[in-house]
């Protein structure tokens, strides 16, 4: 895994990039402002052949690193296809600044959202499954979020669920022609594990599952998660957790990588169960878990035994057994079961006509 360099705390040391009014060849129309962070801006745009609206969010500082790490989360959410990540149609730049078209969430994020209060329990399953399977997809395409919270959850006007801001993932060299080197904690205060607070080059896939059982706690609470790594060592702290929730919650956030849930899938079948459990209504355990299935298929992939190595692992094919002659495979067991009669009925008619000539001969 390769990683990409944190943003600079401040930037009052880097130049601000202009704003086009229009990207993509004059495509995306730009108009009012959803959102400004540190680093990049989020506007609505008209996509004028389709007329439809998007969102583009554009570079506003032009620094080396920043602008790297920019265009990885482009191409790295370019390539992945899933109903619960945020997809880009087309990413950019246009006189030197950089950009990227995606969906447009009117919903806004969850965080917005949980200022209007907890989630039911019921509900709080359904979303928590939909965000899971969102991150299991990042992870099948060979990333890790790093800096997953309600804040990178957004909602769109018909229930739609998007994992997105990849800003800080970890991935493959394939898509990064340079080699980053991290120093320090990434993530957010709360959805951090105990690893990533420490160095991110320490996180892996568990990571996220942290989050995620951070991103749950939240949920259920409309309160800021602590450091629930400690939960072990201070119980109390789960009080304001619905007690059927509790298991699972202690399970995503052990402070020991090891004791967390090896991969989403995991996790997403506890809750699955849990749904049911309180919902008899609910999607059955085999159908809420269908989205993993399909994404192990298309992958290739199966869930992992081995928690270091994420939410999938390949699992090649065993090879079949050589022969000690030459490079012929050696015939299945099957096969030999098949073959052995008619080779004992061969012998048999052989040792019968060389006793019959033998008899003959001696005659």
């Amino acid at each position: 895994m390769t990683s990409f360099p944190p943003s600079p705390t401040s930037h009052d040391d880097v130049e601000t990039l202009t704003i086009p009014k229009a990207v993509g060849n004059g495509r995306f129309v730009l108009g009012r402002t959803l959102g400004v962070g540190g680093a990049a801006a989020v506007l609505v745009a008209r996509d004028t052949s389709l007329d439809l609206e998007r969102a583009v969010k554009i570079l506003r500082v032009d620094h080396d690193a920043i602008r790297e790490r920019f265009l990885a989360e482009a191409r790295a959410l370019a390539r992945i296809r899933h109903p619960n990540v945020l997809r880009v149609m087309d990413y950019g730049e246009t006189d030197g600044t950089p950009w990227m078209v995606m969906d447009l969430a009117t919903g806004g994020t969850l965080a917005h959202r949980l200022q209007d209060g907890p989630f039911r329990s019921i509900d709080a399953c359904s979303l928590m499954l939909e965000i899971i399977s969102g991150v299991a997809a990042i992870h099948a395409a060979g990333f890790v979020h790093r800096d997953i919270k309600p804040s990178n959850v957004l909602l769109g006007e018909d229930d739609e669920v998007w994992v997105g801001d990849l800003g800080v993932i970890a991935g493959s060299e394939k898509l990064v022609k340079r080699q980053w080197k991290t120093s320090g904690a990434l993530g957010t205060v709360g959805y951090q594990s105990p690893e990533l607070r420490a160095d991110a080059k320490g996180a892996d896939l568990r990571s996220d599952i942290y989050a995620l059982g951070a991103t749950l706690w939240a949920v259920l609470t409309a309160r800021a998660p602590i450091d629930l790594s400690l939960v072990d060592l201070r119980p109390e702290m789960l009080e304001r957790l619905p007690e059927e929730f509790r298991d699972i919650a202690v399970h995503a956030t052990h402070r020991n990588p090891d004791l967390r849930y090896a991969s989403c899938e995991e996790m997403a079948r506890d809750i699955a169960t849990l749904h049911v459990q309180l919902d008899p209504t609910a999607p059955s355990v085999d159908v809420a878990m269908s989205s993993f299935a399909r994404l192990r298929r298309r992958s290739g992939k199966t869930e992992s035994s081995e928690p270091n190595r994420g939410a999938f692992s390949l699992s090649p094919r065993p090879a079949m057994p050589r022969s000690s002659f030459g490079d012929s495979t050696v015939k299945s067991p099957a096969m030999w079961s098949s073959v052995a009669p008619l080779l004992w009925a061969f012998v048999g008619a052989t040792m019968v006509l060389v006793m019959v000539l033998t008899v003959a001969w001696l005659l």
